[in-house]
């Protein structure tokens, strides 16, 4: 046996050795039971969607009508920390069940009792673009994967969407479901201001391979299958595609926040000549400069290895309420980090008819493990779970809130994203 050989060998035994060693202390093991309940409320849930959305109008109309039936099925589900999305166990399709495919992150491609914001605005555009199941099934693929490789649409972690400005947004034009308004709209590419970043994907794989990353990366149903997945991340990832081996230079247009609204002295000022004419129903996105966004003390860009333009994503539509209804609960924390304290208000059409450009999001603004729920005729969000009450969410959750309102929101009293540098604005794109 050649030197040469003998240390490749030497080198795969230790890798083995590593990988199994590794998986017993460096992933997440799944619950299947918990999944196979998980799966069929997604199931119950999308049939009963898909029956109930497609009787307001046919495909492609009244699709702002459509989406706030939509906001109302989806509100106060919790927002997903983790597991929000992966490739469940199917090779090419949502819904194929004849084969079994293994992967990277095997919880389900698209759940309804849980969301974060990616997979909201995912799950809501399949939906309102979907006439039955099988056409659900295949926008979900459609929508959520592509960005690196289309033809064939691999169904593989790599290959999902991960960064809106470089591989969402371009995919769903593409497809057909999005349309860039800062291209094609006077007034948005009026109000609109450029920003860039450069987004490296090589680099960004490499550093979900970091050890520190792998248990929250590698999620599957078996031990077994646990070793070769990590082996496929530590071997494989990243994957030798050009998409992927060079850097882009991404440059993004957006509407600056203090178009949308100012405040000064403790009162805020929508511009409603701009918020009126906005096209809806649309997908909203929160750009950032990643020269100032941090994490603590550093970079984001710095902790990801890679540029970012996109912090959060949602839904625009429009939405009429008549005098002393409530728009929306705001929440309001004060306090240390760990010993927050926070309050709840409804906030009230002052008008006889309120006309509101709604903003449906599932955000993680708020105290992990807090709750949500109404007590004695008051909404509460609170670090203890109520006994003997059913219906408790999460403070962090589905909501919707006027963009305007979202945008000068306060907590601790101070306007959290008005006066943080590392937000610009908004990117737009319409639903078509």
């Amino acid at each position: 046996m050649s030197r040469v050989n003998f240390r490749a060998m030497i080198g795969l035994f230790l890798l083995i050795v590593c990988s199994c060693s590794f998986a017993t202390k460096t992933y997440t093991q799944l619950d299947k039971l918990h999944y196979r309940n998980v799966w069929r409320e997604t199931a119950l849930d999308i049939d009963y969607w898909l029956s109930s959305v497609n009787m307001i109008a046919p495909l492609h109309k009244k699709l702002n009508e459509k989406l706030l039936w939509f906001a109302g099925r989806v509100r106060n589900k919790p927002y997903a920390h983790s597991g929000a999305m992966g490739e469940g166990l199917s090779c090419q399709g949502a819904y194929e069940s004849n084969r079994v495919c293994h992967h990277i992150q095997e919880d389900p491609i698209v759940r309804t009792d849980a969301f974060d914001c990616q997979t909201l605005v995912q799950a809501g555009l399949a939906l309102l673009n979907a006439k039955d199941k099988a056409s659900f099934g295949d926008n979900i693929v459609r929508i959520d994967y592509g960005g690196v490789q289309s033809s064939p649409r691999s169904l593989a972690y790599f290959n999902r969407n991960h960064f809106a400005s470089l591989e969402f947004n371009p995919v769903n034009e593409r497809e057909g479901f999005l349309e860039n308004l800062h291209r094609t709209n006077a007034l948005v590419l009026k109000h609109s201001k450029v920003t860039a970043a450069t987004i490296n994907l090589k680099e960004w794989f490499k550093a979900q391979k970091r050890q520190s990353r792998i248990e929250k990366i590698v999620r599957v149903f078996s031990p077994v299958v646990a070793n070769q997945m990590i082996h496929r991340m530590l071997m494989y990832y990243p994957p030798k595609i050009p998409f992927i081996l060079r850097p882009h230079h991404v440059a993004f247009r957006y509407i600056p926040k203090r178009s949308v609204v100012n405040c000064e002295g403790g009162i805020c000022h929508a511009n409603q000549s701009l918020l009126r004419r906005l096209p809806v129903p649309a997908v909203v996105e929160i750009v950032r400069d990643d020269s100032k966004w941090r994490a603590g003390k550093q970079l984001v860009k710095d902790i990801i290895h890679s540029g970012i333009l996109v912090s959060h994503m949602g839904f625009l539509y429009r939405q009429y309420f008549v005098k002393d209804a409530v728009i929306y609960r705001a929440i309001d924390c004060k306090g240390e980090h760990g010993h927050k304290q926070c309050t709840v208000h409804p906030v009230k059409c002052t008008h006889r008819v309120c006309q509101k450009l709604m903003f449906l999001q599932a955000s993680d603004a708020y105290p992990n493990n807090y709750y949500y729920y109404q007590q004695d005729g008051h909404y509460q969000c609170t670090a203890s779970k109520p006994k003997f009450m059913d219906s408790v969410t999460t403070c962090n959750r589905v909501y919707a809130l006027p963009l305007a309102d979202y945008l000068s929101q306060r907590q601790g009293g101070r306007y959290t994203l008005l006066e943080n540098d590392s937000i610009l604005g908004i990117h737009i794109e319409k639903m078509r």
